[in-house]
């Protein structure tokens, strides 16, 4: 972590580590208002995305188990809302695809996409 120099690994953290980084994160993030709803940084959209698109790259994945593991990182922007609106955006720009009731996977084109985010 910046000043610190201590560094938090977000897949194998504890659950105070967790919870520190979130209520660290909610003092000093920022977020804007427009039209009621939050938008994320560019960046914050980026990891969120990045991590729906490494989950779904390993193949087929029910819906429920890919929120659960999106929202169970450290990431403070990795909320059940956040999720779900950073899916909708893979969907609705052909990264990601329906294949089966609440069922998802990866697309060409969003291979492409994950190497630009890498």
């Amino acid at each position: 972590m910046v000043e610190t120099g201590r560094t938090i690994d977000c897949q194998n953290c504890d659950q105070a580590e967790a919870s520190c980084v979130t209520d660290l994160a909610a003092l000093l993030w920022q977020p804007k208002a427009c039209g009621g709803s939050l938008i994320m940084k560019d960046q914050e959209c980026d990891v969120l995305r990045k991590m729906i698109l490494e989950i779904l790259a390993k193949g087929r994945v029910h819906y429920t188990d890919l929120e659960k593991k999106a929202t169970a990182t450290c990431y403070f922007s990795a909320t059940t809302n956040t999720f779900k609106r950073q899916l909708h955006y893979l969907l609705d720009n052909a990264y990601v695809q329906r294949v089966a009731r609440a069922v998802y996977q990866i697309t060409p084109k969003d291979q492409d996409y994950l190497v630009l985010l890498t």
